[in-house]
């Protein structure tokens, strides 16, 4: 027999020994828990026709490539998922039947490290017995819980982007900062533009006259409070007709900001309906980046950059 096919027969041999080895010994914890976590740069999460990508870049996590992702968030996922615990083998009896169910209706997870597909999960409910979650990783299925961290597993992970979001939308600072321009669609004479440059700061007005007599001090004030403008919650109790009514109807400013790198972030607000009076006196939603969602402010929190041009005119 050729050498080469004595290497090729060994080679093959050894694979099949392997594989039986696979199959057939017990399986550990090590068999699920995700390790490596700070290696991992993407996260696919897709179920029925919804799915949701977690990247990360920059250092920070993105959600489908928009919004920063909340961080509290993606270290608890990494926390459960390195904390799995194995609570006992699928029942042969039920084998079958439980992989057909994970293949059809399970929360697939993709995992990736650079262009690596580490990790492919498929996250099932809880047994009947409420003991842990049905769970193929990688091809070994077993019931897996994360005691201690969450009772059910499907809690921690959602297709959904607004799930995934950080609720901070503005978080510039000051030399971050390109420019700035405030649009009051009701009063557009308190319109501005401000344009930040590295050792000065202009306004001007709608029209890009610049006035006489600026404050710089409260421009600079100004800027300073984009590094913590979030948002409190997301609407999910209009229907799409109220919603296009709103956006029709309530329009009340336009603020685009426009980073060092050339990023534009631009947030429409909209007054919103309040029950005993014309207009919410506490809360407006909002709308960045064309996003379907209505996002809910409180005035408290947004007040701070619904400015007029007066804010920054010396009084002569």
């Amino acid at each position: 027999m050729p050498k080469s096919l004595i290497i090729l027969f060994i080679a093959l041999l050894s694979l099949a020994g392997y594989l039986t080895y696979e199959q057939y010994r017990d399986l550990t914890d090590d068999d699920f828990v995700l390790k490596n976590t700070d290696k991992i740069d993407q996260i696919i999460i897709s179920k029925d026709s919804s799915e949701v990508e977690l990247l990360k870049s920059g250092g920070k996590w993105l959600v489908n490539r928009q919004f920063e992702a909340n961080s509290a968030l993606i270290k608890r996922f990494f926390r459960v998922f390195e904390g799995l615990s194995l609570v006992a083998p699928v029942s042969k009896l039920y084998r079958d039947s439980i992989e057909q169910l994970l293949d059809t209706q399970s929360t697939k997870i993709t995992i990736y490290s650079g262009r690596s597909k580490d990790y492919t999960y498929l996250l099932g409910n809880l047994n009947k017995a409420k003991t842990g979650n049905y769970l193929n990783c990688n091809g070994r299925m077993a019931i897996v819980s994360a005691t201690g961290l969450v009772k059910d597993i499907n809690h921690i992970v959602s297709t959904k982007d607004i799930f995934w979001r950080n609720k901070v939308i503005f978080n510039k600072p000051e030399e971050k900062i390109k420019s700035i321009v405030v649009n009051n669609i009701k009063s557009p004479e308190k319109s501005f533009k401000i344009e930040n440059e590295e050792f000065s700061v202009f306004l001007t007005d709608k029209d890009g006259y610049t006035p006489e007599e600026v404050n710089k001090k409260n421009i600079r004030l100004y800027l300073s409070y984009f590094t913590n403008i979030a948002f409190e919650k997301i609407e999910t109790n209009l229907s799409e007709n109220q919603i296009d009514s709103i956006i029709k109807n309530n329009y009340a400013w336009q603020i685009i900001l426009t980073d060092t790198q050339s990023n534009v972030y631009i947030l429409n607000l909209y007054l919103k309906p309040g029950k005993n009076t014309k207009y919410d006196l506490n809360r407006i939603y909002g709308k960045l980046n064309g996003e379907e969602h209505l996002l809910i402010f409180t005035y408290y929190d947004i007040d701070p950059i619904l400015k007029g041009i007066d804010y920054f005119i010396i009084p002569l």
